[in-house]
């Protein structure tokens, strides 16, 4: 900032052409892939492929756990208003837990290292 103010002092031109250049340009987006080329990208290399299995295990893993645990949940709290209130009471529960993870982590981290605080 000061560096354009210092120029627009000597040559007030040159000022304006440095503040200006590029604005009025757009950069042509390059397409997107589309999905056969994003799975042939990602079949490409092994890297990808391990990272696109742990993403769709976790996925399923979770789906699947979250509804055997909400039937189960379900047969605890049979009354429609209980099962809510249970699940209410849980996701705030969750979300503080979260949130105290949060604020905890970044200090942990930087006192113990990434493999102690994993």
């Amino acid at each position: 900032l000061s560096a354009s103010r210092e120029l627009s002092r000597i040559r007030p031109e040159a000022a304006d052409a440095a503040m200006t250049r590029g604005l009025g340009k757009r950069r042509k987006k390059a397409p997107a892939p589309g999905l056969f080329d994003s799975i042939g990208l990602i079949g490409s290399s092994p890297y990808l492929m391990c990272i696109t299995v742990v993403v769709l295990s976790y996925g399923f893993c979770m789906n699947f756990t979250e509804v055997t645990w909400k039937t189960m949940v379900r047969r605890c709290y049979p009354d429609l208003a209980s099962y809510q209130k249970f699940l209410g009471w849980y996701s705030t529960a969750l979300g503080l837990a979260v949130f105290t993870a949060s604020m905890i982590a970044p200090p942990l981290m930087r006192f113990s290292g990434w493999h102690a605080s994993s």
